[in-house]
């Protein structure tokens, strides 16, 4: 029974009892107080441990995020039971976005609810960033269990942890910690830090990230506390072992054995994969793409055996959503799916990369399902993964122990008006060279409009509804006027702290 449904039988029952009491009147005393205990059914937690009310009336949701790794929104087309289990019974964000489209530096912002150029994580390895540019002292799972939720995490971390010699070390904030240590990226073959004591596992690493989240689920549901539980998926990111079919000078993801094989589809045509003319793009970064030779039989396969790997997540998250049913936990529980960042499978001549601002590099899907979400429903507002901790927080009545830059989703699914014309940020920095500060920083709107200005003073412009495969980054006669007005936007909003400085458009 759910840690809800036991509270309000709890809180029944002694309002019955205490009825009794009063009504008898000038007559014989009801007695002690423990008269009132012994009237709680068993298993139902007295008075003092019932959960408090948030701020919007609702009790504690449990909260379970399930992340992939380098997912396009296309992608999601290959996963029915998510869409089902968490779409289809809550609300579908069709533009969700990666404000920095690349793991750690999102990854640090689902932890923090803050935009990468505030918590400083601006990539995946030193100096810039990377698991020793991650500040764990005051983070979102810290401010969870501050408000009474159990925290536990399984799955890939940051990349770089643990730091050498220190295989067991364990953030704050977690109270179950299931993170792999060396070689993070090998599908079958493993080592797992588990709560300080490492472990060997050879089986597919999603499929043992199904069987762990649902344990937990288990375990929280016993306890009878409201949980959060982040579980963290590899796919469809590259990994080993290389398997006899992946072709040479191609990395792929792993595949279990039975989904391998299971999409034959040829890689789809787009006028952008590979883009030919790139001379409206950075001279110096696309220099660089010709040492990655594009091929079609590469990028096909990686193409089929991306989607292959998903199954397995999409297995995973039904299996989890089946084990929160058992327990009489899931009406109770805010389902998330996302991804941390898109890809580009020879977008704009790119192979096996993200980072970019680009359409194909910042979409993500986002799928919310739970208490206060409406069924079946869509909603096409700009959001952002910055937008999920401070969503989190807010249902789980948390103080955030940092200045928050997202916004509550709830109040995007409440009203469709709200944030219709905010203005996101886009940046991506710390690289390709170790004296600049960021790649490039950017402006999508919520028209499709794209400004992306790079550290070499490069400016590039779309307008989604004439260029929606971003084909021409020159600027028109007809985008001048709104090419100038971004760029003096974005020399504010490059720099922004907090949800009302960081979402121009959204209005109070």
């Amino acid at each position: 029974m759910s840690y809800l449904r036991r509270w309000l039988l709890g809180t029944l029952v002694v309002l019955l009892v205490a009825t009794a009491c009063s009504s008898a009147g000038d007559g014989e005393s009801a007695g002690p107080s423990e008269r009132s205990e012994e009237a709680l059914p068993s298993g139902t937690p007295p008075a003092s441990r019932s959960v408090e009310p948030t701020p919007q009336g609702q009790q504690k949701p449990n909260i379970v995020l399930f992340l992939t790794d380098d997912q396009t929104l296309e992608e999601m087309a290959v996963m029915p039971q998510t869409r089902r289990l968490i779409g289809d019974r809550g609300v579908t964000f069709t533009r969700a976005f990666a404000q920095y489209p690349l793991c750690c530096p999102m990854r640090a912002t689902l932890m923090t609810g803050q935009l990468p150029h505030n918590h400083g994580v601006l990539g995946n390895e030193p100096p810039w960033g990377g698991y020793s540019a991650f500040d764990a002292s005051s983070t979102m799972p810290q401010w969870l269990q501050e408000a009474g939720y159990r925290t536990g995490i399984v799955g890939k971390w940051f990349n770089g942890y643990p730091v050498e010699g220190d295989v067991t070390h364990i953030d704050p904030g977690w109270d179950d910690w299931y993170v792999p240590v060396w070689q993070p990226y090998n599908y079958r073959r493993f080592n797992v830090n588990e709560n300080g004591t490492v472990r060997r596992h050879r089986q597919y690493q999603t499929d043992w990230q199904a069987d762990q989240m649902s344990e937990l689920v288990g375990r929280y549901a016993a306890e009878d506390v409201p949980f959060f539980l982040y579980g963290s998926f590899l796919a469809p990111h590259v990994g080993t072992p290389r398997e006899p079919d992946d072709p040479p000078q191609q990395k792929t993801p792993n595949v279990a054995d039975e989904y391998r094989g299971r999409f034959g589809k040829p890689l789809p045509d787009k006028p952008n994969r590979p883009e030919r003319d790139l001379s409206d793009k950075n001279e110096w970064w696309f220099q660089q793409r010709l040492s990655k030779r594009f091929t079609t039989a590469g990028m096909t396969a990686a193409y089929q055996q991306r989607r292959e790997s998903l199954l397995s997540v999409d297995d995973a998250v039904a299996q989890v959503v089946q084990r929160l049913r058992e327990e009489g936990e899931l009406d109770d529980t805010l389902l998330v799916f996302t991804s941390d960042n898109g890809y580009l499978l020879g977008e704009h001549g790119q192979r096996n990369q993200k980072i970019f601002g680009y359409e194909d590099s910042i979409r993500v899907p986002l799928l919310v399902a739970g208490p206060g979400i409406p069924a079946g429903e869509e909603r096409d507002q700009p959001v952002s993964l910055v937008d999920l901790p401070a969503t989190f927080l807010r249902r789980a009545g948390a103080e955030p122990g940092l200045r928050q830059d997202g916004l509550d989703l709830q109040r995007v699914v409440d009203d469709p008006a709200y944030a219709a014309d905010r203005r996101l940020l886009l940046e991506a920095g710390g690289w390709p060279k170790p004296d600049i500060d960021r790649m490039y920083t950017g402006i999508r709107t919520a028209d499709g409009r794209v400004l992306l200005r790079y550290w070499n003073d490069h400016v590039e412009t779309y307008d989604l509804a004439e260029d929606p495969h971003q084909l021409d980054g020159t600027t028109s006669r007809a985008e001048e006027a709104w090419r100038e007005d971004l760029l003096a936007e974005l020399d504010e909003l490059e720099t922004c702290a907090g949800a009302r400085a960081c979402n121009p458009g959204v209005g109070e």
